[in-house]
């Protein structure tokens, strides 16, 4: 099977540490066309600083049990050292990609399209991360 990754972005920045081709083998096909949609509306590059995680790999840097990472449905993108203007621009574009529970950090947005995880009444979840930088989506 010759998958491609989204336009701009190649496999490993998939890939869970340690697990070479894992990203093309676990990220799901709808997350990645809503990244790659997202990526083309901003018209930005986006640096995707974690995407899927192995399990033992999730617990080791103290994610949640059952992460959206650990079925390749989340990506997490560096913003670090942008202009606030920048961050917007991805955040609006993540929504109009089609993702639908997003995270703020410092230096990081977390998108996640996985349909087992909670969302609001009007089917959306936001959330940050400002007094804990560590990542436990």
């Amino acid at each position: 099977m010759s998958r491609k990754p989204p336009k701009n972005f190649e496999w490993e920045a998939f890939d869970s540490p340690g697990a070479p081709g894992s990203g093309r083998r676990h990220m799901a096909k709808k997350t990645l066309k809503k990244l790659g949609r997202a990526r083309k509306l901003a018209g930005v590059p986006f640096i995707i600083t974690s995407a899927y995680r192995t399990p033992s790999y999730n617990t080791e840097i103290g994610g949640v049990e059952g992460s959206a990472h650990t079925n390749g449905r989340a990506v997490d993108i560096s913003i670090k050292g942008m202009p606030w203007a920048r961050v917007v621009l991805i955040l609006v574009a993540l929504v109009l990609g089609g993702f639908r529970r997003i995270g703020l950090a410092k230096s990081f947005v977390h998108a996640d399209d996985d349909p087992d995880k909670p969302k609001n009444d009007y089917g959306i979840a936001t959330w940050d991360y400002m007094d804990d930088e560590r990542h436990k989506a």
